[in-house]
């Protein structure tokens, strides 16, 4: 909703304001006083932005990638509240990798094999730890081995022992009694390992997170907080070899897809900037020819960047795999404000009202960048936080951009026009 009423907002706002032209009537705020306002304090505001500049130049380092997906997912995620739910249930807070298994082999002979496999890896230290089907039952061969052991055991002795021992301290035999004797007996006739559908069949729920649709999982953990590339690197590498040339088996999960994408997306995002930067600067070349006019026109820009990553490092807003796009937006927006500037000094070059030209061009910049603002503004609502981070992004650099622009105009001015009076 603040998407469409922002959007029916903004043609009215600049309609209202061409209105006022037309009637004669001017914003005395944009058009006079705030433009006033920079051209009498313009040496201070230069210090201004020469500080602000080296300060923000320390934040940048602080500056980083985020891969987690509770950063870049929806609010209140329904998948991410099942993670969690998950976490909690098996006990285990960390981003598992999940090893899976759809071949040809049965299940629980792929159940055992698993669960040799990841005891192996536990005892060389490889994964910190995992969960897998036996935290609900041993795997056929551990119960085969136990089938073995009491195979021994008397079955009618066990009642008579247990009826014996109740009696000899007082207690009544009851029914519920009986029906555990029987269970007992049940148990130790039996000559089978429980198998992996006899536990669905059972209606244990649990089940479901370890095998579903024909594919057995277990998750795997971190030595420590976070997985290690060596660790990731050791795990995919094992991974195939755990059925001894059986092709079922993979590893997969988000630790692992999200170092990929990772790199992908840091080299294609700064591939397009510079792209963006090199044509931009062509094109400025093209229109001004002169380095020094080139210079000028691209200053704001670039100090506005420093301001903008500056920022980002210190209010901890990071990087993701969607607001990477905005370095290559943000290069193609604030370009404007530079060249406007520049252009504005250069049509006051015999000009008899530099005064109006300036304002005027103060005002231009001003409206260009808070209609940009309010565009992108509407987003920082939206669900995904990745995009409301990338429009947190783009405001705060069209915003540096705008302030940079106007305040360096002097400068740009006096450097085209040495010996001009504004």
């Amino acid at each position: 909703s603040t998407i469409f009423v922002m959007g029916a907002l903004l043609p009215v706002t600049i309609c209202f304001m061409n209105l006022q032209h037309i009637n004669g009537r001017q914003s005395v705020f944009l058009e006079k006083a705030l433009p006033d306002f920079i051209m009498r304090n313009a040496k201070p505001f230069v210090i201004l932005l020469i500080a602000a500049n080296i300060v923000s130049a320390f934040g940048i380092a602080r500056v980083r990638f985020v891969s987690d997906l509770a950063d870049i997912s929806l609010r209140d995620s329904a998948a991410l509240r099942l993670q969690q739910v998950l976490s909690e249930k098996i006990g285990r807070d960390k981003m598992p990798l999940f090893i899976v298994y759809k071949g040809k082999a049965s299940e629980d002979s792929a159940f055992d094999t698993m669960e040799a496999a990841l005891r192996a890896w536990k005892d060389s230290g490889l994964i910190g730890g995992y969960n897998s089907l036996s935290a609900l039952m041993p795997p056929p061969s551990r119960q085969k081995e136990a089938i073995a052991g009491i195979a021994e055991i008397p079955v009618d002795a066990v009642e008579r022992t247990f009826v014996s021992a109740l009696d000899k301290y007082g207690f009544v035999v009851t029914e519920k009694n009986l029906a555990y004797i029987k269970g007992i007996k049940n148990a130790l006739l039996s000559k089978e390992p429980v198998s992996i559908a006899g536990l669905i069949s059972s209606g244990n729920k649990k089940a479901d997170y370890f095998y579903k649709s024909g594919k057995l999982a277990a998750y795997i953990y971190p030595t420590g907080v976070n997985w290690s590339q060596v660790e990731l690197d050791k795990v995919r590498q094992a991974a195939p070899s755990i059925g001894k040339g059986d092709s079922g088996w993979f590893v997969t999960g988000w630790p692992l897809l999200s170092g990929e994408l990772k790199g992908v997306i840091i080299r294609e995002s700064l591939a397009a900037a510079v792209i963006s930067g090199v044509i931009i600067l062509a094109l400025v070349y093209f229109h001004f020819r002169r380095p020094k006019k080139i210079f000028l026109s691209i200053m704001p820009l670039i100090s506005s960047m420093v301001v903008t990553l500056g920022v980002m490092g210190y209010a901890g807003i990071g990087f993701n795999y969607i607001n990477m796009a905005s370095i290559a937006i943000l290069l193609g927006i604030g370009i404007d404000y530079g060249v406007y500037m520049m252009q504005a000094a250069n049509e006051m070059d015999g000009a008899t009202d530099n005064g109006g030209l300036a304002r005027s061009a103060y005002r231009n910049i001003i409206i260009c960048a808070l209609t940009t603002i309010a565009g992108f503004g509407s987003l920082i609502t939206v669900s995904f936080k990745g995009i409301s981070s990338l429009a947190w992004i783009i405001n705060i650099g069209v915003a540096a951009n705008m302030i940079m622009a106007a305040s360096l105009f002097l400068v740009i001015k006096r450097q085209v026009q040495p010996t001009a009076k504004g």
